[in-house]
């Protein structure tokens, strides 16, 4: 798991019974810290049979404080070699920051093509990529190329040019009329609301 400092990625990956390992790689100790303490429940794995109450704490689980751009492109370099310190991914998951976020490191994160090539290398040959790439496009919106979702548009670019050969996108949609959308929009107000007061 690439960021994902509030445990919540972890969390669903821990669910898995067949998970033996999750490495967890975050650059900011700091913001796992701030969500152990105050989103308690975004890692809370008590409920899972054989876990702890903080999914930071399970045995499975594997937390690196360093920044992942560095050390996939150290332990996996664009030129396919692999050092062999570190075994490959069967999955790999970056819920780090949205792609039309406009800090420089964030860019690197969509465009870097050794970073991206990195990523390819340290998967399994069966293995996959997951990237959260911000929210849905809808009509109103320019093209990404054109819009505020450039990077997106080059990821997907670039993915293919490494050798990525079959990527799929997904799209979650939540209508207002379901009871569980409401909830959830609710939830997502309150998050964003409460840190601004």
């Amino acid at each position: 798991i690439i960021g994902g400092g509030e445990g919540a990625t972890l969390r669903e990956a821990l669910k898995h019974k067949t998970i033996e390992k999750a490495v967890m790689i975050e650059i900011d100790e700091g913001v796992v810290e701030l969500s152990r303490e105050y989103l308690k429940e975004w890692s809370d794995c008590s409920d899972l049979v054989g876990s702890t109450n903080d999914c930071f704490e399970d045995s499975r689980a594997e937390v690196l404080y360093e920044d992942a751009m560095k050390y996939f492109m150290a332990g996996f370099p664009s030129n396919d070699g692999v050092t062999g310190e570190i075994e490959k991914f069967d999955v790999i998951i970056s819920d780090a920051l949205d792609p039309n976020v406009y800090i420089e490191f964030a860019k690197e994160l969509y465009t870097n093509e050794d970073y991206i090539q990195s990523l390819y290398n340290a998967l399994t040959d069966s293995g996959i990529l997951a990237i959260q790439l911000g929210e849905a496009p809808n009509f109103e919106r320019p093209a990404d190329e054109a819009g505020d979702f450039e990077n997106r548009a080059l990821i997907m670019e670039k993915l293919e040019e490494v050798g990525f050969k079959s990527m799929h996108t997904y799209t979650e949609v939540c209508l207002l009329r379901h009871t569980n959308c409401r909830v959830h929009l609710l939830v997502a107000y309150f998050l964003f609301s409460h840190s601004f007061y």
